[in-house]
């Protein structure tokens, strides 16, 4: 096949074939906002598509080493070394949440909710699989959520075969995938993390939705487990009413606190985290509050860290019992949680502020 000239912005070292046509692509670019995805660009018909690296085949060595590589911009693959696997490790880490749109890549998404445990109590590393496996039989039965698959992605991009999360035997399965240092026993003393990314975008207001899951064991014993839920796509963009993304969270929030008991948990956007982070204990307290919070549009903390969580008089905060601790709403709406909000609300909690007291 001939082809015509090629776009000032193509490199003919990156023209490629899919497996399933003789027709003929370039790479365009950075790869695609969806993690795993490459942005090809038609160069008979000048449109553009995304696809996965496996239904690429190369035409030159360069193209080759480039889908071999980071995946994140027209370079070819380096020499494997442990360096070199940190920094591809790294780059995985951010791939999610750096395309297309007006925030940083540490920001990981546009809305966020994390819940965290310390400390279990006994609870087994088992014991967590069943509850992790709840949180996504929780997710199918949320319309706008009504995934029934979801992709592993290991540390250089490799994307697991699609899986149903709703059993605790999935769950151990997609850890040893990603987690293959681990696989033989869960009884070790381990760190392990896994990411998942949904498979069918286009059914969500949100579009991609990624859940990282990072559980630190002892002996089999939980030391501290973390759920977090970033929804990656701008919702205005697909139509969708900031009242959707409220009522989309809230049942977010709640499935993680009633299936996952955390210590705390927090749903906000990601811009209002990035900029209140988390809050150091007030000085002047004469009780530990060791455990980390980062105050949200929703925070929850259990009953047993004995935070004081009362309402503020004169502000938006509201503070009522719930599940099997308290849960502070700091403004009405999503949109109106600001940094001055998450100062009450750390304030609420008896963590110290900017100002050097808490209120």
């Amino acid at each position: 096949m001939t082809i015509g000239p090629l776009p000032e912005w193509a490199d003919k070292r990156l023209i490629v074939r899919l497996n399933s046509s003789d027709e003929l692509y370039v790479i365009d670019g950075n790869a695609h906002t969806y993690r795993g995805r490459v942005e090809l660009y038609n160069l008979d018909e000048g449109y553009g598509i995304a696809v996965f690296p496996r239904e690429i085949v190369a035409t030159t060595d360069y193209a080759h080493g480039w889908l071999g590589g980071f995946l994140s911009g027209n370079e070819p693959a380096l020499p494997d070394s442990a360096a070199v696997a940190d920094l591809r490790g790294s780059r995985e880490l951010e791939y999610f949440h750096t395309h297309q749109r007006e925030l940083r890549s540490s920001n990981r998404g546009l809305y966020w909710v994390r819940a965290r445990s310390e400390n279990s109590s006994g609870t087994t590393v088992n014991d967590i699989y069943r509850s992790l496996s709840e949180v996504f039989v929780a997710f199918q039965r949320v319309d706008v959520l009504g995934i029934a698959e979801w992709s592993p992605i290991a540390r250089f991009y490799d994307e697991g075969q699609p899986i149903d999360l709703t059993e605790p035997a999935e769950i151990h399965d997609a850890f040893a995938w990603v987690n293959p240092g681990y696989a033989m026993s869960d009884n070790a003393t381990a760190a392990r993390t896994l990411r998942v990314i949904n498979c069918d975008q286009s059914r969500l207001p949100s579009g991609a939705v990624e859940v990282v899951i990072s559980i630190q064991t002892l002996r089999g014993i939980v030391d501290a487990v973390e759920v977090t839920v970033n929804l990656e796509e701008p919702a205005f963009e697909n139509g969708t009413s900031s009242g959707q993304i409220e009522s989309l969270l809230a049942t977010i929030f709640e499935s993680l606190v009633t299936t996952v008991d955390p210590d705390t948990a927090t749903a906000s956007t990601w811009t209002a985290v990035d900029a209140t982070d988390v809050y150091p204990p007030d000085p002047h307290s004469n009780r530990e509050l060791d455990t980390p919070v980062t105050p949200g549009w929703l925070t929850y903390v259990v009953d047993r860290l004995h935070f004081p969580a009362a309402d503020i008089s004169g502000t938006t905060i509201r503070s009522a019992p719930w599940h099997a601790g308290v849960l502070l709403t700091a403004t009405p709406r999503l949109d109106d949680f600001t940094l001055n909000a998450a100062e009450r609300v750390a304030a609420a909690l008896g963590y110290q502020t900017d100002e050097g007291d808490a209120h």
